[in-house]
């Protein structure tokens, strides 16, 4: 058996989806695995043993050539033919996409397989999605309403590999490293920020070793803020060395931060700029995040600040990263009194997953009642998501926690009621022989008038808001969107009041009749 898997982004990125790869051959431990890749990440294919077989290309070249007036337009397009033809040679029995871009749709598309996962082109456009976890990375991952899953998470559940645990971090090591660099100068904490940590650091720690980490392509850089004897510049194939030796590596969000939970290596990050923490952060079981509270935080990529300076970092004091660093070298658990400072850790709990844990039980609730909807199927394992979200919380939260999640559920039962009614009257308009193309119109702007206020409430109305925004060739189509993200939301809604009425049930209260009814879109 042979697969390819197509990984077309970044190194931390493909760092990332190291153990995707390795439950791949877990399922799969006699097949080939084959990976296609953007040429400048082959520097890491040593870190991969899970990997058979490497294919890459210039993706930067190539898009290059396709903006030159001076390369032949078909050029570019002729070289893909031949990597497509290479390929075709492997007679793969599955391909994988793991990059969710219109390139590798192409791609994908276009090389022979028995059978093919992920986004694929059809067309102009793409082929249906093939399950609810895959639609919902390319509606979600990149939005601001944003996901309650991981990365990693997503992938895994797009592609049927079942719930990946992530390395449980442990000290192993007297030395501290700091990474100072990211991809993107948004991401990066001011270095004389970071000189005024380290001072405070050294003083509370003078027999720690600590060095400044940093790829050869970034010496020249750090020698303008740091002494030359601090640096630790090292390839990638020096690096795995490097970490089994740290007790500590304070970075930012990049590639190295991925590899360090690989490593198993204790780690903080300092989130600033474009950093998303609950979206890429550490797939990690007791990684430390600091950021601060800035609300055009995280800003998007490859975009500069919008601001007149550099507010996030500049709100992140030197002091409290100190004294966080101070706690986890003493095996302290960390505590940021300044009111403009977060402090978050990553928390993995079995049949709940991984999260940014901020003491936020219901969140985790939320989390576990959609993982349900999106692996679909008649008859979810409520019972076993519902015990496994009793047992990972306290007996207080969970006392204080449920009449909330049952007085919400009672209200989104109603508001869902509400809009379904709307919804009949809708489809009596649109598919009227007479249609009133004016209270149609009406009928969609109404929808939103009749939403809860709580940020949680509407979150669950997302998806329809989303399609009522949208313009659509005809009534009858716009009626047939909307009539399936009902359909959507009431599954929803059905497994999160089963899992209170079970909780509820165990702990020896009787539901009442609003609450255990199960909205149905009709």
């Amino acid at each position: 058996m042979k697969i390819l898997v197509l990984s077309l982004l970044r190194v931390g990125d493909l760092i990332q989806q190291k153990p995707l790869l390795a439950r791949l051959r877990e399922k799969h431990p006699g097949a080939e695995i084959h990976l296609l890749v953007n040429r400048s990440v082959l520097s890491v294919r040593d870190l991969f043993p899970e990997v058979d077989l490497w294919f890459s290309f210039d993706r930067d070249g190539l898009q290059k050539q396709l903006g030159s007036a001076e390369i032949p337009i078909l050029k570019p397009l002729s070289e893909l033919s031949t990597l497509v033809e290479e390929l075709s040679y492997e007679h793969y029995d599955l391909v994988y996409n793991f990059t969710h871009n219109r390139l590798s749709a192409f791609l994908a598309s276009a090389i022979p397989a028995v059978e093919k996962k992920g986004l694929l082109a059809q067309g102009t456009g793409f082929r249906t999605f093939e399950n609810s976890w895959l639609r919902h990375f390319n509606e979600r991952f990149g939005t601001k309403e944003g996901t309650p899953f991981h990365y990693i998470e997503l992938l895994a559940g797009a592609f049927d590999l079942g719930q990946i645990e992530p390395p449980r971090l442990a000290v192993r090591g007297d030395l501290l490293l700091i990474q100072p660099l990211t991809s993107d100068v948004k991401k990066n904490y001011h270095p004389t920020s970071w000189n005024r940590c380290l001072a405070q650091v050294r003083a509370e720690h003078p027999d720690l070793e600590i060095k400044i980490l940093g790829a050869p392509f970034e010496k020249e850089t750090l020698l303008k803020s740091f002494d030359e004897e601090d640096l630790l510049i090292c390839e990638w194939s020096e690096l795995r060395g490097v970490l089994q030796r740290a007790a500590l590596l304070v970075t930012g969000d990049t590639s190295v931060k991925h590899l360090a939970v690989h490593a198993g290596v204790p780690i903080l990050e300092i989130a600033l700029g474009s950093a998303d923490p609950e979206k890429t952060g550490a797939y990690a079981d007791g990684a430390w995040v600091l950021t601060t509270a800035i609300a055009c935080a995280p800003c998007p990529h490859h975009r500069p600040c919008r601001q007149l300076s550099h507010l996030c970092g500049e709100q992140l004091r030197p002091e409290d990263v100190a004294s966080v660093i101070d706690a986890l070298l003493n095996g302290r658990e960390p505590s940021v009194v300044s009111e403009t400072t977060r402090l978050a850790k990553t928390k993995f709990v079995p049949g709940i997953g991984w999260s940014l844990s901020s003491g936020d039980d219901i969140a985790s609730f939320e989390k576990a009642a959609w993982s349900l909807f999106l692996d679909g199927g008649d008859y979810p394992p409520v019972g076993s998501a519902s015990r496994h979200w009793r047992q990972s919380i306290t007996t207080e939260s969970f006392e204080r926690n449920l009449p909330i999640l049952s007085s919400s559920q009672n209200e989104l039962a109603t508001q869902f009621r509400a809009q379904v009614q709307q919804l009949q009257e809708l489809a009596l308009l649109c598919f009227a022989e007479n249609m009133n193309s004016v209270r149609v119109e009406e009928i969609r702007r109404s929808f939103t008038d009749v939403l809860p206020m709580s940020p949680l409430l509407r979150s669950y109305f997302s998806d329809i808001r989303e399609t009522l925004s949208r313009p659509f060739p005809s009534p009858m189509h716009f009626f047939g969107a909307l009539k399936k993200r009902f359909e959507e939301l009431g599954r929803r809604l059905e497994i999160r009041n089963k899992m209170i009425h079970q909780m509820e049930e165990s702990n020896g209260r009787i539901l009442g009749k609003e609450t255990r009814r199960s909205p149905e879109p009709t």
